[in-house]
């Protein structure tokens, strides 16, 4: 499907309308790990694509500050988090109107999660509209207007995304363990991405009421020492939470 809307492949009966000077970036899900550099291959694709060359430089520097990618060897050597990186900024160099990823989430850790959560918000409030395929409905909690759900190649569900509804929220400080715990599903499973604070002595998780206990309790069986729990002040959703959430003081 998101091929089909990509333009990457025709379909086998129908037709596929685009509105006029409608620009796509497409990155899919698995990206081929070459042996230029990051710079080299974005340049690369640039050029192809007509980007004046100082347009196109200053364009590649935006993004490698946006998505604070810092590497000077060739993707091969990259992890799957940088890799990833290199194919959301191939996929919007040109400045798309919309943005189509496949699986964008998959086999990144809870802090790549979060961070790519939080660059895909900043792309919506810009004005880019996303496509995404996700398995993980706490994934796109804060990004989706929209859900489809699509099964044996139909539509299941079509409706309006529910965001979590207004509540008071907590900051949850623990000692470290590794908050992934071997399993990159966790605290995913049950806390929207952005809501993680990683410390060299402490991890913050900013959690709604409702997760409060399924937080702490995982936190507790994963080896966790729980250090406080603090109410904040209320917002209407992980989405809307500022970069510091605001304390409520007694």
């Amino acid at each position: 499907m998101l091929k089909l809307i990509a333009g990457l492949t025709g379909p086998s009966r129908g037709t596929i309308l685009y509105a006029p000077g409608v620009a796509i970036g497409y990155a899919p899900e698995h990206f081929p790990k070459i042996r230029f550099r990051a710079e080299e291959y974005l340049y690369a694709l640039g050029r192809m694509r007509r980007i004046p060359k100082p347009a196109l430089r200053e364009r590649i520097r935006e993004l490698t500050e946006l998505f604070d990618l810092h590497a000077s060897g060739p993707i091969t050597q990259f992890s799957k988090g940088m890799a990833q990186k290199v194919n959301l900024m191939q996929a919007v160099l040109g400045k798309p109107d919309v943005f189509i990823l496949d699986e964008p989430f998959s086999g990144l850790d809870a802090a790549a999660q979060a961070e790519l959560s939080r660059l895909l918000q900043r792309f919506k409030r810009e004005g880019m509209a996303i496509v995404l395929t996700c398995h993980e409905p706490a994934l796109s909690d804060p990004i989706a207007d929209r859900v489809v759900v699509l099964q044996n190649g139909g539509i299941v569900s079509d409706q309006p995304h529910q965001r979590r509804k207004k509540g008071t929220w907590y900051k949850i400080v623990c000692s470290p363990p590794e908050i992934s715990g071997g399993d990159s599903t966790w605290p995913m499973n049950v806390l929207p991405p952005g809501m993680i604070r990683q410390g060299r002595h402490a991890n913050e998780f900013y959690v709604a009421e409702h997760d409060r206990d399924a937080v702490l309790l995982e936190l507790l069986k994963r080896g966790g020492a729980v250090l406080s729990v603090a109410p904040l002040a209320e917002r209407t959703g992980a989405a809307e939470l500022p970069d510091e959430p605001r304390e409520v003081r007694t």
